[in-house]
């Protein structure tokens, strides 16, 4: 569609997981191109990439915001080589502060933006219903390759959510989730915080349901040795590590708060701070 065998993909570095399995299952060579607090830097796409896959409105795993600067930078880019954005805005609805940017997909006056979307995050994993937004130039082509490849999309969860979007329940459902999830992240930073101050760098906090936690003076080695240590307590932590294609992760931990308590939360901190003075 997009693709052949062989073909070379720009992706985020560190980025998401997922999408580079995707990629190389179908033969693309990848090419990691770093990630700073604008999001991806634009200058640094290979011009021989046929496709870029970017997390623009909530960097993953580091929440930067691709900045409008850069949007338009890779859209202009894109044009010049020849090539195709995928858009993937996973976490999107879920922002805390700062007026929203424009999608890529929405500046895009050269039809090269696949914009991707789900329902996964904002309802619950097990609905199984996403989406995407295409150029009018792909429509037959995606309509084609989508019957080929599935015909067993769920057509009950579909009409469900339909009437659950425009009897007015799914805005109101939204506001909700974005208060409960505001709320924990404020709680997960100021209990990092007031546990381990100065030790600990937080990143990704404007928007989505993690946040990155740096430990300074924590090397990789370190780093495990936490993971174990804190699963011992029953307290899950998840190295950044396996999401850069070149590097370490230097101490880094994706900590999500989603499906925690306010005292969960506190609690789990506690215990992680108190190894982490351990170790010193």
């Amino acid at each position: 569609m997009l693709l052949d065998a062989q073909d070379q993909v720009a992706i985020e570095d560190p980025g998401y997981l997922g999408a580079r399995y995707a990629f190389q299952t179908v033969g693309a060579k990848l090419h990691g191109v770093p990630v700073d607090d604008e999001g991806l830097q634009v200058d640094k796409l290979p011009s021989t990439c046929k496709l870029v896959y970017v997390t623009p409105s909530h960097q993953f795993p580091t929440g930067a915001v691709l900045s409008l600067r850069r949007r338009l930078a890779l859209l202009e880019w894109t044009q010049i080589n020849n090539a195709w954005i995928i858009e993937d805005d996973y976490d999107g609805e879920y922002r805390y502060g700062g007026r929203p940017i424009q999608a890529v997909q929405g500046l895009d006056r050269y039809g090269r933006t696949l914009y991707v979307g789900t329902f996964s995050k904002i309802l619950f994993p097990a609905a199984r219903l996403g989406y995407i937004v295409l150029p009018e130039t792909m429509v037959d082509r995606f309509t084609a390759a989508k019957w080929w490849t599935d015909r067993h999309t769920p057509v009950l969860e579909q009409l469900a959510l339909s009437e659950f979007i425009d009897s007015g329940e799914f805005e109101r459902h939204l506001r909700r989730m974005r208060k409960k999830y505001a709320h924990l992240r404020s709680v997960l930073i100021d209990t990092l915080l007031e546990e381990l101050g100065d030790r600990v760098t937080i990143t990704g906090s404007r928007a989505g349901l993690h946040l990155v936690v740096t430990i300074k003076g924590f090397a990789q080695k370190k780093t495990t040795q936490l993971i174990h240590q804190a699963a011992k307590l029953d307290v899950g932590l998840y190295s950044a590590d396996r999401l850069f294609l070149r590097g370490d992760a230097s101490g880094s931990l994706l900590m999500g708060y989603a499906v925690l308590s306010e005292p969960e939360i506190r609690v789990a901190i506690k215990l992680i701070a108190g190894l982490i003075h351990q170790q010193n």
